[in-house]
């Protein structure tokens, strides 16, 4: 009787078993258990701290958003961070750490020419995808790659809505100050080219080079004031830019001459608070009040709700990217990367930085608009905001033709 019960036991368990796992396949109940890693490349010392903290805000709310609704694919997303300290080695190194050791599925993030540059080159032979903010032209262009994507705004386009901003003011005379790096001298060469097309009437007469990271900037700003000139194009950004305003307020250089060219997205005018002079020039990689889109307006909400201050523009950023990258996953039905890249080449989407989104084909860049106008003061608000003659100039209008990179990539293919 005995054996007969344990028979009958063992057959229902049996049966059991049979009918919960045998008609699904492994390979499925092994993959709805498994995160989807993104390695997150991000700085958390020096000048851009409060670049990476923005940063890593925007990306691990994009990631709770997801996670609540049940993931992608039935799979929760994962960020494991690591710090590139602003430098190439490290953030290559950090890179292959975090696509053999952790296993990563795809990369984000960085930020300085130098860190992405020796990333960009590491995930084309490893056949990785990187989503990242480098702005450096070339390597969307000259050096393209499928296995990268632009976010952010290329150099290119942050340069011309900068001399955009310069049309019909009635200057004459310009000084340039930039980091004395590979993105600023880039970026001057740009600007030259601009000007001489759009604000030929406008002569740079004059360059300031100092290193990324300048605590003293008096003798660029004595040297400028010398010059008498009516405006400085600045390619300063992050903490360089908070020390030049800062140490060129005592000398009265702001009455005198206009700055113009500014980074002010909302982590450059943040620890400036009041301080910061109005009527500067420039443009912002985001502002939290422009666009006036359901998307933003939701996205600042549930922001300031869970970190109690107002997104600023790397917190977009991210976010926008990894909800492209989750978008993307679904359409693609997989997150094997070439189905995915060829998924983020199709896309169209909505986020805080603008309607309609989309990633070029030809060069993976992202379709986002860019803020320009003068820093004014905000209702209630310890910063300045690009407020004042504010406009949004669509991706469109600022980046290179088809036919433009096509005849850059012949040329440095020669």
């Amino acid at each position: 009787m005995f054996k007969k019960t344990s028979l009958i036991a063992l057959a229902a368990l049996f049966l059991t078993m049979l009918l919960t796992t045998s008609f699904v396949p492994k390979s499925l109940a092994h993959r709805s258990s498994e995160l989807i890693k993104l390695g997150g490349l991000t700085t958390r010392v020096g000048v851009l701290a409060d670049i990476g903290k923005n940063q890593e805000m925007g990306a691990e709310m994009a990631v709770a958003e997801i996670n609540e609704k049940g993931g992608v694919l039935g799979r929760k997303i994962q960020i494991i961070w690591r710090d590139t300290k602003l430098k190439p080695d490290v953030a290559l190194r950090e890179a292959k750490s975090l696509v053999f050791d952790e296993k990563v599925d795809y990369l984000f993030g960085s930020f300085l020419t130098s860190t992405g540059s020796a990333v960009h080159d590491f995930v084309r032979r490893a056949k990785k995808l990187f989503l990242s903010h480098v702005m450096a032209t070339f390597l969307t262009e000259e050096r393209f790659h499928p296995y990268f994507f632009r976010y952010n705004v290329s150099s290119t386009m942050m340069t011309k809505a900068q001399v955009l901003n310069l049309l019909g003011r009635g200057f004459k005379r310009m000084y340039v100050i930039a980091p004395d790096y590979a993105y600023g001298h880039q970026t001057v060469k740009e600007m030259k080219g601009f000007l001489a097309k759009l604000c030929p009437e406008i002569k740079v007469v004059g360059e300031c080079w100092p290193p990324l990271g300048e605590k003293d900037f008096t003798p660029y700003i004595t040297k400028i004031m010398r010059a008498k000139v009516d405006c400085v194009y600045s390619v300063l950004f992050g903490g360089d830019q908070v020390t030049f305003i800062k140490q060129a307020k005592p000398f009265g250089f702001f009455e005198k001459i206009q700055y113009a060219g500014g980074d002010f997205a909302p982590e450059s005018l943040r620890p400036l608070g009041l301080e910061a002079p109005e009527g500067l020039l420039g443009a912002s990689y985001y502002e939290f009040h422009t666009p006036d889109i359901a998307e933003n307006r939701e996205f600042v909400k549930r922001f300031r709700a869970k970190y109690g201050e107002y997104p600023g523009y790397q917190a977009a950023l991210c976010y926008t990217a990894i909800k492209a990258l989750a978008k993307a996953i679904k359409v693609a039905g997989t997150t094997q990367t070439e189905a995915v890249i060829k998924a983020l080449e199709s896309i169209r989407f909505n986020s805080p930085l603008g309607e309609n989104l989309y990633f070029r084909s030809i060069d993976h860049q992202l379709s986002r608009p860019l803020v320009v106008g003068e820093t004014a003061k905000w209702p209630g608000l310890k910063q300045l905001v690009i407020n004042h003659k504010a406009k949004l100039i669509p991706a469109e209008q600022l980046w290179h033709s088809v036919n433009e990179i096509k005849k850059k990539r012949r040329r440095s293919a020669r």
